[in-house]
């Protein structure tokens, strides 16, 4: 599960630097100037960040509202 984190997180990254960054390799004298475009970074953040919020809570969610074990508590031995 950690892998697939860290895989995600770095294919956002990659993909946020690579949609946003605008214009690049532009000479300083041509007036291109790399601005990042706020509805596309917001398009780009919004959706991971609300997965993993939902899936977030989908966990809380589980742990506060599983059934007991049936049965005795295993003993420690």
């Amino acid at each position: 599960m950690r892998a697939s984190a860290a895989l995600a997180a770095l294919l956002l990254t990659v993909l946020m630097g690579a949609t946003c960054a605008g214009p690049s390799g532009a000479a300083p004298d041509a007036g291109g100037v790399a601005t990042v475009d706020a509805g596309l970074l917001l398009a780009v953040l919004v959706p991971p960040v609300i997965l993993v919020s939902l899936a977030w809570l989908a966990y809380v969610f589980r742990l506060l509202f599983r059934e007991p074990p049936e049965g005795p508590p295993p003993r420690k031995q």
